[in-house]
């Protein structure tokens, strides 16, 4: 009868570090003993460091060895003579792939360049005509909002072709003053007539 323990269970173990006994490119095997769950009979496996895992010794047989599933593909590509000519076929399309992408990425870069050196002297043109325009929407908005409302302003203009308007001043002033509405009659358009008392 066979009974699986899992991986992550968390069991009673002692384990050994047999000191200059095994190793590994100067990295100790350890060797681990547990008891099954269900028998209480001792499992012993160590520490495979070449293949990151470890090894079965005593008492278990493992279901899966990732470094056997390795070893049969690397028999099977070398024995068939197809699939190593159709891993050449894709090896040289991802190859030409990451050609076709790198070729891509060199020229936006190339483009890149050539509009940031051309940025400098472009801004200075796009500053000066932001500068030009909002001058022009500021007096539009300007005479917008004079025009738009009910009060009408008259500029008096100073003669100055008098000699002695000139000696007092040379500058032309401006004034402005507020010229008053009559007001209309409005009943006398519809028709009203008004008696007069």
């Amino acid at each position: 009868m066979s009974h699986r323990v899992l991986r992550n269970i968390g069991v009673a173990e002692r384990y050994q570090i047999p000191w200059l006994e095994e190793t590994y490119l100067g990295i100790p095997i350890i060797r681990l003993y547990i008891r099954c769950t269900e028998c209480s009979s001792e499992i012993c496996f160590k520490t495979d460091p070449n293949n990151t895992g470890y090894v079965c010794e005593k008492g278990t047989v493992r279901n899966y060895d990732p470094w056997r599933m390795m070893g049969r593909e690397d028999v099977q590509e070398s024995t068939d003579v197809m699939a190593a000519v159709e891993n050449k076929m894709v090896d040289a399309k991802t190859e030409m792939a990451i050609a076709d992408t790198l070729d891509e990425i060199r020229t936006r870069n190339a483009r890149r360049a050539m509009a940031a050196s051309r940025l400098p002297a472009f801004s200075a043109n796009i500053k000066v005509d932001d500068q030009h325009q909002a001058s022009l929407e500021d007096d539009h908005a300007a005479s917008k909002a004079f025009n738009s409302s009910n009060e009408r302003i008259h500029r008096l203009s100073n003669d100055t072709s008098d000699a002695g308007d000139n000696a007092v001043s040379s500058k032309s002033v401006t004034t402005f003053r507020r010229s008053k509405r009559q007001k209309k009659d409005h009943s006398a358009a519809l028709g009203i007539k008004r008696k007069l008392v």
